[in-house]
């Protein structure tokens, strides 16, 4: 998405990316990022969180677990 839109993200995921091998890994990043940006917003009591899955369910099933 970078590649094809302006984000912003962080230079830390950025770099965690970056030094993945796989694609696997890549997700696995992914994953992980979401469910830490996920406790930090229900734990500063925001009301909902909305995902875009992309088609990866499997990805989000992953993050609701940890989360819920």
């Amino acid at each position: 998405l970078p590649t094809m839109f302006y984000v912003d993200l962080p230079d830390q995921l950025a770099l965690d990316v970056l030094r993945c091998k796989t694609n696997a890994e890549v997700r696995q990043i992914g994953i992980e990022w979401a469910i830490k940006q996920g406790k930090e917003l229900i734990a500063a009591g925001v009301p909902a969180i909305h995902f875009y899955s992309m088609g990866k369910s499997d990805n989000f099933l992953n993050v609701a677990k940890a989360l819920f």
